[in-house]
């Protein structure tokens, strides 16, 4: 799955990657050479000889919806260090948190630390949707996705909340939006095309108030604007490439020359239609 997560805390990289319904574990020394360990914790297919963390039984949930993000969280109590934010599958509207002393064994600390009042379903939180602390204002951020209404279009923006505590940020259609599609981005028939999917912030550790921005940029296919599709247009579907963006407060941010940072390949190659970025 896409929706995956990379640290490094001492001299251990650690991975968690989705396979839906669940996430899995991994972990190297140099980033290249990984490790799955078998960790006895979940039952998948009649074994328990697997790396699940969470799902399938793991963390004391059966289903997870898998575009949770895992943050080292250095203000949290020595069993809690590791936070994974998502979604339950049976409560898909808010995120919830799990905490684990070592990455690996999981469980439930924190609910609703995301959430929304929308009443209808055009908003949404399946996104890699990103939290963590920041030292430099000493305080919890988190960067989410948040839908925007323009006639006949729902354009995903990211939107950002800070806060004291896990559960002190504000709604989503409270929080200001910080990325948004613009009179720069694509155009078809004079509606925009594109949409920013997931965000993927970092603050970078090795420079003063530095924070990067890895957004994927969603093209869409609009109705009568292309004739490979003269019928019927794809709804809800398009290629995704990724994007860089910078800033010096984790508020405005700079999207320069505005051309791929991830580019896709040809047609036909593997990864022609998407091409993300695990956060860290």
């Amino acid at each position: 799955g896409c929706y995956s997560t990379v640290i490094k805390v001492g001299h251990t990289y650690h991975m968690w990657y989705a396979s839906h319904p669940g996430f899995c574990y991994a972990q190297s020394k140099d980033g290249i050479q990984w490790e799955k360990p078998s960790l006895g914790l979940a039952e998948f297919k009649g074994s328990r000889d697997n790396n699940i963390v969470l799902g399938y039984g793991a963390g004391g949930i059966d289903k997870l919806s898998t575009e949770g993000v895992v943050f080292y969280d250095p203000k949290a109590p020595e069993d809690q260090k590791f936070r994974c934010a998502t979604r339950i599958s049976e409560e898909l509207k808010d995120t919830v948190i799990f905490s684990s002393p070592d990455g690996i064994h999981f469980r439930q600390t924190h609910k609703k630390v995301l959430t929304f009042t929308r009443p209808d379903t055009r908003q949404h939180l399946d996104s890699q949707n990103m939290i963590f602390w920041d030292d430099r204002i000493n305080k919890y951020v988190a960067y989410m996705r948040r839908n925007q209404f323009a006639p006949g279009q729902r354009n995903r923006s990211v939107a950002r909340s800070e806060a004291n505590h896990l559960n002190g940020f504000s709604e989503v259609e409270q929080s200001p939006i910080v990325l948004e599609p613009d009179s720069q981005d694509a155009t078809l028939g004079g509606k925009i095309a594109v949409d920013y999917y997931t965000s993927s912030v970092t603050k970078y550790p090795w420079a003063q108030d530095a924070y990067y921005m890895f957004p994927q940029a969603y093209f869409h296919y609009l109705p009568g604007q292309l004739p490979e599709f003269p019928k019927q247009t794809p709804v809800n579907a398009g290629p995704l490439d990724t994007r860089f963006a910078a800033s010096r407060d984790g508020i405005t941010w700079q999207r320069f020359d505005r051309r791929p940072w991830l580019g896709l390949g040809m047609k036909g190659e593997f990864d022609s239609y998407n091409a993300r970025v695990f956060a860290g």
